[in-house]
């Protein structure tokens, strides 16, 4: 089973999970306190939406709290689980507003659409689910997130309509103030998509904003059934979410002292030499430090398939007991032996495909004026030069590094220019920095090592 780890995103959405269950488990014993008939179908719908949003709030937890490489299959399911969550809040709110009948068929529309994209979402995540069973990894269009805003905008013009019609009721105002918060958070989501904001900006406003927007939606719902919520109840619930808030924001302002004191263990002017052993795998060493400044030909990386920008080369060697006759050289710092790996596949335990990650890391071509990627074949031995490469999330960044692979099997990988300051944010994605360094076969999972105490 993949260990969880407690990070600032992970404790926030345990946080959230924490006041959304109390509140539904609340909603349900209110229920059970209730006469039969007593609860309307509004009621229902409440409680089936704060179920929605408990699962949900589960599923970013654990999501935040597995590694890279093992956390897609809960990554599959949010958005299903998110499209229930608005088909869910879209029929409360129809039926909180059941006096307004000149609606009814625009309810079903509605109701029917988005009933119709939780089931694309449903079917989408199955197709997903389909092709990780065999390796291969797609992520979601960029506008995918905009079914789900458009919900929660439309909840919105619900409940701003209803008060615009019945002006005496606050609540309908108040509701349409309350979706703000999440209209507002959908939007950060969809900027982070295009990288226009840090994922650690992001989680902290979904955590807290969430957070106060399920408890005063539940506190506004409350106060407008006729059964009494008692003071007592409302300060339990503001004193509940401020204390789970505190707790979901600490993590993020006492651990970025503790991250900004790691130290990577990747030494820059070192050589690595990879020997194959007797038992089909590697044997990791030390050696002199040399690299070879007759890089040879700069290549042209060429768009290939999943938008994959690849060169291949050919050249034959063992690797991990199968004989390779091509190189796939990528824009990555990463080699496809013999095959081709797709940068989605990596977080699926590295991919499927025999690989050698001589440093893996988002590199940018079009941003390295002054470098690139160089090939010097000879009959024996294959050399791959990334020249100054800049990294695509920190363009200060540069890196040299080269790969000198030998007919023999046997590999050096060098390193001759990595950034002094190198940036490790918390939840921040893994391809923004060094994710990986070393080589892997076909099949089986990769094991972490420490490359500071060699040989191995």
């Amino acid at each position: 089973m993949p260990s969880l780890y407690l990070t600032p995103a992970s404790i926030n959405y345990l946080s959230q999970f924490i006041l959304v269950v109390l509140i539904t488990s609340y909603l349900g014993l209110r229920r059970r306190t209730l006469q039969r008939g007593a609860w309307a179908w509004h009621g229902k719908w409440l409680f089936a939406f704060f179920l929605s949003v408990s699962l949900f709030s589960l599923a970013l937890f654990v999501d935040a709290s597995l590694l890279a490489t093992t956390r897609l299959p809960v990554v599959y399911v949010e958005a299903t689980l998110l499209s229930g969550i608005v088909f869910t809040l879209i029929q409360f709110a129809y039926s909180f507003l059941a006096s307004d009948r000149p609606h009814q068929i625009e309810r079903w529309i509605v109701g029917t659409g988005s009933a119709a994209y939780s089931l694309f979402e449903a079917s989408f995540a199955a197709w997903r689910f389909y092709l990780l069973s065999h390796g291969t990894v797609i992520y979601r269009p960029e506008g995918a997130d905009i079914p789900p805003a458009l919900g929660f905008l439309w909840v919105m013009i619900i409940f701003v309509r209803g008060a615009i019609q019945n002006r005496t009721n606050r609540d309908h105002w108040r509701f349409a103030l309350i979706f703000f918060i999440p209209l507002w958070l959908t939007i950060l989501n969809l900027l982070n998509t295009f990288r226009l904001i840090s994922s650690p900006l992001l989680h902290i406003n979904i955590s807290v904003g969430i957070l106060f927007c399920l408890f005063f939606f539940a506190l506004n719902y409350l106060t407008t059934r006729p059964e009494i919520t008692t003071l007592a109840t409302k300060l339990s619930g503001v004193i509940v979410t401020s204390v789970v808030a505190v707790f979901g924001t600490l993590p993020w302002l006492v651990t970025p002292a503790y991250a900004a004191r790691y130290t990577p263990e990747i030494v820059d002017q070192r050589t690595l030499r990879f020997v194959p052993n007797q038992q089909g795998g590697y044997t990791i060493s030390h050696v002199a430090f040399r690299f070879d400044q007759r890089y040879g030909t700069q290549i042209n990386l060429v768009e290939g398939e999943r938008n994959q920008l690849q060169s291949p080369i050919d050249f034959i060697m063992p690797f991990y007991g199968q004989t390779i006759s091509q190189v796939m050289i990528s824009d990555d710092g990463m080699l496809g032996m013999g095959a081709v790996i797709h940068y989605h596949d990596l977080e699926s335990g590295f991919s499927r495909s025999p690989a050698i990650f001589p440093l893996l890391v988002n590199l940018d071509p079009e941003r390295s004026p002054t470098g690139g990627i160089f090939v010097r074949q000879e009959a024996e031995q294959l050399l791959i030069t990334y020249l100054r490469m800049r990294s695509y999330y920190y363009p200060d960044q540069e890196y040299t590094f080269q790969v000198l692979l030998s007919a023999d099997g046997s590999f050096e990988i060098s390193y001759n220019g990595l950034p002094s300051n190198l940036h490790y944010t918390l939840n921040n994605s893994p391809h923004a920095t060094i994710w990986a360094i070393g080589a892997k076969p076909a099949q089986g999972t990769p094991s972490a090592l420490n490359l500071a105490r060699l040989p191995l």
